[in-house]
Parts: structure tokens; C-alpha cells; sequence
């Protein structure tokens, strides 16, 4: 979510990307931005729905309601995080001609079912488009584990043996699902870097445990090819604009 508005910044496109202040639900009901970026949270706050969503030039003037990450709609609206699962109350605000634009890349046929219900589409007149997720540079492998779990060996290809230099190792994500257990892991593949770069931190944890400046920090580095390997939790799962040679993952 960070990064969009960065991006669109470059542009000179008014984009308000913040937490929602007296001040700032004014601004954008006057049409201050071009562009309102929220959490399900933010949309559905009192303080946005009365300062914003009530207000007729606001409603007269929004062009469309955007969605990235639709399945969450779905897959986190029931227990997690549950305003995701009524942000299709947004259209009582609007007029009945205002596009609301859904997308996912992980869209199931029964998620596209539930997404029909709770974004409130109807299913006679929607437009579904579908282009499809594959990714020719992407592919999806099964390894057999041949040793016990807490050995780790089975990952040890992660750090090829024989490597003479950083650039001897894929950028990697590893990802595992606790952040003790990937600590573990990150010294065992620590451990596996030839001594005479293995000060560099080439293998480095990034987890929700780290501020954010350390990671941001620390994506910053694996994108500059510093850091060859993150171990990570699922805090890392929704970062753009990296390119990965392989993504691993350990359950």
C-alpha cells in the first residue's frame, strides 16, 4: 500500500495517502486529491463516512472506487479483519453510475462468488475480465523432504555449495511461518556463506518483529543485490517491485 502512492507521486498526481484528520476529510470532500488511498478501516470510520462519503459534491465528483487485493474482500473479511468484508457498502454513498473496480490475481470460483455478494455486484451487468495469472518466469516446485525439519538441510540449496562470491547465491525469499523457526533458519544458512563474505549479512530475517526502518532498510539492500537471501514470515508478502529468482517456502 506504501508503495502505490510513491509511485504515482513521481507523476505529480495529487494522491493522499494518510490517516484521516477533521482537516484532511475536508480537503478531500473539496477535491483537494486526485486520488484517496484507505484501509477498509479508514473508508468505513465515522470520521471519513460523515466528513466524505455524505458529502454530495464529494459523491458528484468521485470518478470510481478502486480495490486492489480483492480476495481479501473474501479470504479476511469473516474473522481477521473484518471491515474488508463490508467495504461494498461504499456504493450507498454513491451515485448507482460510479465503476467500482475489483481486482486479484488469486481469484477462485467460489471467492468470485463471495466477492459478487459482498461488493454488493450485479451479477446480471458486471464486466468480468480475466487475463489470466500465468507467468512464464514463475514457476512452482515440490521438493521431498529427505531429513528432519529442524536440520534444515533440505534448504541448504538456497546457498549452493562452491559459491565464490555474494553474487554466487540467488536472490531469495525464503518464507517461514514462525519467527523463531526462521531465526533458526537464517543462522543455519548464515552459517553455510563462505567465511571470507559471511560478514557482509548477506542472509538476513525480516519479520514484523524489526522496525521499519530495518526493513525498509533491509529491502532496499536485497534490491541493490546486497543481501542475497530474506528469510521471512508473511510480513513480507505483499512487497513490490522486486525481481526474485526463486521464492521457497517451508511448512
Amino acid at each position: 500500500m506504501v508503495d502505490v502512492p510513491r509511485r504515482l507521486w513521481r507523476y505529480d498526481i495529487g494522491i493522499f495517502f494518510c490517516s484521516i484528520s477533521l482537516m484532511h476529510a475536508q480537503e478531500i470532500a473539496n477535491g483537494k486529491w486526485q486520488i484517496v488511498v484507505l484501509s477498509p478501516e479508514m473508508l468505513q470510520s465515522r470520521r471519513f463516512v460523515e466528513g466524505v462519503l455524505r458529502k454530495s459534491d464529494f459523491s458528484a465528483r468521485c470518478l470510481s472506487v478502486f480495490i486492489d487485493e480483492a480476495h481479501c474482500c473474501s479470504h479476511w473479511g469473516a474473522n481477521f479483519r473484518k471491515k474488508y468484508g463490508s467495504i461494498g457498502i461504499v456504493r450507498a454513498f454513491l451515485p448507482r453510475s460510479t465503476p467500482l473496480i475489483a481486482v486479484t490475481a488469486t481469484l477462485t470460483p467460489r471467492v468470485h462468488k463471495d466477492l459478487l455478494q459482498k461488493l454488493q455486484f450485479d451479477p446480471s451487468s458486471y464486466q468480468f475480465v480475466n487475463i489470466g495469472n500465468d507467468r512464464p518466469n514463475v514457476s512452482q516446485i515440490v521438493r521431498a523432504m529427505e531429513h528432519a525439519m529442524n536440520t534444515f538441510h533440505d534448504i541448504d540449496f538456497v546457498i549452493p555449495d562452491g559459491v565464490q562470491k555474494p553474487e554466487d547465491v540467488p536472490k531469495t525469499f525464503v518464507y517461514y511461518d514462525d519467527i523463531a523457526g526462521g531465526s533458526e533458519l537464517c543462522d543455519h544458512l548464515s552459517a553455510r556463506v563462505p567465511e571470507d563474505f559471511r560478514h557482509i549479512g548477506i542472509v538476513r530475517p525480516y519479520n514484523a518483529a524489526f522496525s521499519q526502518k530495518y526493513r525498509r532498510d533491509v529491502l532496499r539492500l536485497f534490491k541493490a543485490g546486497i543481501i542475497r537471501v530474506l528469510v521471512c514470515t508473511d510480513a513480507a508478502g505483499m512487497v513490490r517491485s522486486l525481481n526474485f529468482i526463486c521464492i521457497s517456502s517451508i511448512q
